[in-house]
């Protein structure tokens, strides 16, 4: 009895040590596993210092253009303006009856909408007639870029074997000019530079291509996914990737400058916009990263549970306030986030989810609410509403240096301030240069206040 006491006593040791030495190899084993997701930053030879040629400027306002998704390269979103509610109605119009999910671009009196089934169109800004339409696939979902008289589209399904699909236009009849199939969809809204035109596609390649004739300069290949646009800014392209990874390329050729790896376990979906010495992104785990221009992480700032973001960020620096970044949650709630530290400025709670990327214009903040299809106008120093109309899906406006353009979900709305408007109603009642009013015979001039003798 006391042998068989002795045996059991000896498998029980045995068998709490074993449990000991599995607990230890898989606390050793997470330790591992978290280790080798640590965001790591790899420094690549783009990062040397070389001489860039000179800055090419941005197109100025009064060209007029709205050459791409987020008006600038950097994607701020953000357009100076002194255009403001209250508003009128222009002119209505449904282009196609199809999604637009994505803002048009604007050049010298006309609109460019790349709708949800793949068509591209163009319309007059002054009356919304369409001047031409062009089939280009079955699937888009980015803005067209505009430079030069040329229009630059990328397509989710655009061949026979519904992969991706990128081409140039012209711009005044809509002719391609010309057109690349490609191995792998995409719907990062293309920028151009110079004459370089840049984009991602679903297989994680960043492509650079001749504006000319499409032929590619240089491609890189990321960990995974780019489905964002890319933000550019001194002579640097920025993207995060489907792997969570956040990088830097040299856009002169490509070169890695730095690649920032699992600074999130979520996708990056949304479009960089680069500002106050920092690359803002969002994650769909309801994240908002701030970045340093070396790759450095500043800060995160996490909306909860519910805060999806499907947005990308808007910056700007109200009158009174400091640097700010806006950005709009699936928890209903658009928020303004102080662009040094992420602490919140101001949170408005809206009708339902905001899909659709913030647009600054002047002194306001535009955004939409899916649900509800809902345009709100916010001031930017402390959210107070302004304007608020029912036409709305994604991204909410454009806008030019007369009117603002309200993006439905398959409808565009010229509006123009009512004071603008009141002003040419004066224009067009007043006398030519030189004339004068007819007046009453026997009656005596009458002279206002604001009125001056020649």
């Amino acid at each position: 009895m006391s042998k068989l006491l002795q045996t059991l006593a000896n498998h029980r040791r045995a068998s709490v040590l074993a449990l000991a030495l599995s607990a230890v190899a898989v606390v050793a084993a997470g330790l591992l596993y978290l280790e080798s997701k640590r965001s790591e930053l790899t420094v690549g030879p783009g990062a040397a210092v070389e001489p860039e040629p000179p800055e090419p400027p941005e197109t100025k306002p009064s060209s007029f253009v709205w050459p791409t998704f987020g008006y600038t390269r950097a994607r701020t979103h953000n357009f100076p303006s002194r255009l403001e509610p209250p508003f009128r109605s222009v002119w209505k119009v449904r282009p196609s009856g199809k999604l637009l999910e994505f803002p048009p671009s604007l050049a010298r009196g006309r609109l460019y909408v790349v709708e949800n089934e793949g068509r591209v169109l163009a319309l007059s800004a002054r009356t919304g007639r369409t001047l031409w339409r062009r089939d280009l696939g079955k699937l888009a979902a980015s803005t067209p870029a505009y430079a030069e008289g040329r229009l630059y589209v990328t397509v989710l399904a655009g061949g026979s074997r519904d992969e991706g699909r990128v081409a140039a236009l012209s711009a005044r009849s809509g002719r391609t000019i010309w057109s690349r199939d490609l191995p792998s969809r995409t719907e990062s809204s293309p920028l151009v530079v110079r004459d370089r035109l840049y984009f991602g596609a679903e297989n994680g390649t960043v492509y650079a291509m001749r504006t000319r004739n499409g032929r590619i300069d240089w491609t890189y290949e990321a960990a995974d996914a780019v489905k964002s646009a890319l933000a550019y800014d001194k002579g640097r392209l920025y993207f995060g990737d489907y792997a969570g990874a956040v990088n830097s390329l040299r856009a002169r050729d490509g070169e890695l400058v730095w690649s920032r790896s699992n600074v999130s376990p979520e996708n990056f979906y949304g479009t960089p916009a680069v500002g106050f010495g920092r690359i803002f992104l969002s994650t769909t785990d309801g994240v908002v990263h701030a970045l340093r221009m070396n790759g450095n992480v500043d800060w995160r700032f996490t909306a909860g549970p519910e805060g999806y973001f499907y947005a990308s960020p808007a910056l700007g620096k109200p009158p009174g306030g400091g640097p700010t970044v806006y950005i709009g949650s699936q928890d209903r709630r658009f928020y303004a986030l102080d662009a040094r530290s992420g602490r919140v400025r101001w949170r408005k709670t809206t009708t339902g989810a905001i899909s659709g990327t913030a647009t600054i214009i002047g002194d306001h903040v535009y955004f939409s609410a899916l649900h509800g299809r809902m345009t709100y106008g916010v001031r930017a120093r402390d959210g107070k509403e302004v304007f608020r109309r029912r036409q709305g899906a994604f991204n909410p406006a454009i806008a030019d240096e007369r009117r603002v353009y309200l993006i439905g979900y398959s409808t565009i709305t010229a509006l123009e301030p009512r004071r603008e408007a009141r002003r040419g109603e004066r224009r067009r009642r007043s006398p030519a240069r030189g004339g004068e009013r007819r007046r009453p015979a026997g009656k005596p001039e009458r002279r206002g206040r604001g009125d001056r003798r020649s």
